[in-house]
């Protein structure tokens, strides 16, 4: 974790930290979207990769070449779905 700055001489020590505050609630924000975003991604190449392993095959190959479980997958393939929610 970051060490706290030192404050400029004569600076508003409030203002400073809002400053701050503001900034880094955005920059979590952001994360927060690209989290969305590649998790949609993700649920979009389970839903490839499915339809190209066939019948029988799915939980094995999931298992065995993604390190995901069945549960994982499936919120995957949800969160493609709802992406046009």
């Amino acid at each position: 974790m970051a060490e706290p700055t030192a404050l400029k001489p004569n600076a508003d020590p409030l203002a400073d930290l809002a400053t701050r505050i503001k900034s880094l609630h955005a920059q979590v924000l952001d994360a927060g979207k690209n989290v969305v975003r590649k998790a949609i991604e993700a649920g979009v190449a389970l839903i490839d990769a499915k339809r190209q392993v066939g019948h029988g095959n799915w939980l094995r190959w999931l298992r065995d070449n993604c390190e995901y479980d069945a549960r994982q997958g499936a919120e995957g393939n949800q969160a493609e779905s709802r992406q046009g929610q």
